[in-house]
Order: structure tokens, then sequence, then C-alpha cells
């Protein structure tokens, strides 16, 4: 069963994931590359070198994963905790599937509306095996388009508001091409500028399977858009720098001709004449963009995850869980924060 729950601070004693069993030393090729149906996966630790190697784990979404890849995940590399950031729409549309429905499977949704409920996720027995799945949506479909409309020139929003009055698909044509025009430094601004509780959200997800040393993966549909935005911000609070972030997005370039906003892309003509080809792609200046925006407009990572709920305490504490000692350097190599230097 599913219950809603917000991603407060867990009750004293309340461990909501478990341990998992240990795991046999790896063998062979890296087991990541042995996935045979789940798409786009890496380890972020590829990308930070303080963050230790099968920690935290991020792929396409892993709905369709066959029995052999579900075993790898689950058993080889102890997968534990799952951080699904798509929308309610998306999920929907999931068959029951071997992964994200297990027997197992103690998942529970954010809602930024919604208070903690009673019921909330009791702590497992010892020895307990459990699968912890947290539904944490990036893209609202409200809350973007506001965003959106927020971010566009005056004189182009208003020229939208107008038209929609008028003539709702001259609108929408408008609205269109402003999109086409700011590209993915532009959609990317607007998801982080509309979705920092749940940024939040899912980074406190990631502190408690850390917390447990329980080894997370982290996905949206395609893994591109909402989990590239994610990871760039996990990786800048440990300490990786603009370029080996920039490097672990420019991996989903050319991984899959689709896109993903939350379902919209998939709701008739919502988006007729969204240039479908470019918002596909995965350029580093999409990223970059996005590193700078959250610089310019919200103070840096920390202070945006602190101001969706996520505080510098809880930072601290992920950092701690996570990070094993800097090795001069390297890039990410100097102290805890931003981009490897800043300080939390």
């Amino acid at each position: 069963s599913e219950r809603r729950v917000e991603a407060g601070p867990a009750p004293a004693g309340h461990t909501p994931m478990h341990r998992p069993r240990p795991t046999p030393p790896r063998a062979g090729p890296p087991p990541l590359t042995r996935l045979t149906a789940v798409r786009n996966a890496r380890d972020l630790a590829d990308a930070c070198p303080r963050l230790p190697p099968g920690r935290v784990l991020s792929t396409a979404c892993p709905a369709g994963a066959p029995e052999a890849d579900v075993r790898l995940l689950r058993r080889t590399l102890g997968v534990a905790a799952l951080l699904d950031l798509r929308s309610d729409e998306e999920r929907a549309k999931d068959p029951r599937c071997l992964l994200l429905h297990a027997a197992d499977a103690d998942a529970t949704t954010f809602d930024r509306d919604d208070p903690l409920p009673a019921d909330a996720p009791a702590p497992p027995a010892p020895g307990e095996a459990r699968l912890a799945v947290r539904h944490v949506s990036l893209l609202d479909r409200k809350r973007f388009y506001r965003a959106l409309l927020k971010s566009l020139p005056k004189r182009t929003a208003l020229k939208v508001l107008t038209l929609n009055l008028l003539s709702p698909p001259r609108a929408k044509r408008a609205a269109m091409a402003a999109i086409n025009a700011g590209g993915l430094p532009s959609m990317y601004a607007c998801m982080l500028d509309s979705s920092a509780p749940e940024f939040a959200a899912a980074a406190r997800c990631l502190l408690q399977a850390a917390s447990a040393r329980l080894p997370l993966l982290f996905f949206c549909r395609v893994g591109k858009d909402r989990t590239g935005l994610f990871a760039a911000l996990v990786l800048s609070l440990l300490g990786g720098c603009d370029e080996s972030i920039a490097a672990d997005y420019c991996l989903s370039d050319g991984t899959t001709p689709a896109i993903a906003l939350g379902g919209m892309e998939a709701a008739g003509r919502e988006l007729a004449g969204l240039d479908a080809a470019a918002f596909a792609r995965a350029p580093e200046g999409a990223i970059r963009g996005a590193l700078d925006h959250v610089r310019r407009v919200h103070g840096g990572v920390p202070s945006y995850l602190a101001s969706g709920g996520f505080s510098r305490a809880d930072q601290a504490a992920l950092v701690a869980a996570l990070t094993v000692p800097a090795v001069e350097g390297g890039c990410g190599g100097y102290g805890v924060g931003e981009g490897g230097g800043s300080k939390l």
C-alpha cells in the first residue's frame, strides 16, 4: 500500500529504511554496464571523487526492468531505496513490474500540501528486508507554467495573457515560441524556480538512505532532465566541480530521442510546436546554465535547498554520510559545499 507523506524530519528513534544484506565483492565488468533493459544508468561517484562507488545511482525509469536487471540492482548492487522523480500522471501508466511494485516495497509520496499523516511508515523489524520507494514529483504542470510566464519578458507575458483571452491557440503558439527560444536552460530555470520544496524533499530522501548506508537509485522517465538537475544539485553540494557535473549530464546526450515533461508531452497538442529535437538533447550549456541560474537567482545550491526546507544542518549531514576525506588536486577535492570550494 502507498501512503502520502511530507518528507519532514523523522521522529526520534524512527528509521524509515532498512540495512540491506551484505553483497559479495564485485567481479568482472562494472555491474551497471550489465543492465539489459534499464537505460541511461550511471554511478554519481564517477563525477565526484569524494563519493564512494555504489552509494548513489541514476537511471531512466526502470519500470520495465526484467528479472535479471532487478536481480543485479537489488542483489549485486544492494539497491534498497528508490527515488522516483516522475509525476503521478506518468506513474499511473506503469505496468505492474518486478521492481517498482515489488512485494516488499514500502511506497510513500511527497505532497507539499498534505501534512504528515499519523500512520507514517514504521521502522522495519531487525533483519527485515524492504524496498523503500519514495515518490517526489519534480515537475508540476501548473507550477511550471506559472514559473514560465513569470520568466518571460513583460511584453511577451502580457501578449500571451491577452491572446489567451481572445484566442487560446494563438496564445499557445506565442508561448511555445518563447519556450523554444529559451531552450533547455529556460526550462530548467522554470523547473528549479517552481519546485524548491520538491528538490529539498528528494534531498531528504537521499539523506535518509545515506544515513542508513543504503544504496539509492533515483530516476525520472528518460533519466536526463529531472534526474540530471537533481544529480547536478547533489554533486555540487558534495563538492563536485562544474566540469565533472557537466560531463556526467552530457552522458545523456543521444541516449533517447524522447522528451519527458511530467506527462505534458503526452497530453494531445499541449506542447505542439515544441522543438522536440532540441529538447531531447543534453548539451553542456544546459546544465551549466542551470547551475548559473541557481547561483545568480537563489544564492547557490546550499541556499536553494535550504529555501525548500533542506536545512544547512541536513546538508552537512548528507555530505558527512556520503563522502570520504578529500584528496587535494582532484576536481571537487577541496572542502564541502558547492563547486568544491564554498563551505556549508
